[in-house]
């Protein structure tokens, strides 16, 4: 699965958004994008910087949950 499309599923989770402090899916990928430095959840396909700083959220949501 492409990270974009991940980053997007992910942004239809009620617990991620309220990890990044949106209330909304627009709200979230707003917040996503200024946290990863990009414009677009596209440019995480292709920005590999961009990428490890979704995946390194990623692992600090997923990291929250289990504790």
């Amino acid at each position: 699965m492409r990270t974009s499309t991940t980053a997007a599923l992910m942004g239809q989770n009620p617990r991620f958004r309220a990890y990044l402090g949106a209330d909304t899916e627009q709200a979230a990928r707003d917040a996503l994008c200024r946290r990863c430095g990009i414009k677009s959840r596209a440019e995480l396909d292709t920005n590999p910087d961009a990428e490890a700083r979704f995946h390194a959220i990623r692992k600090a949501f997923a990291y929250g949950r289990s504790n």
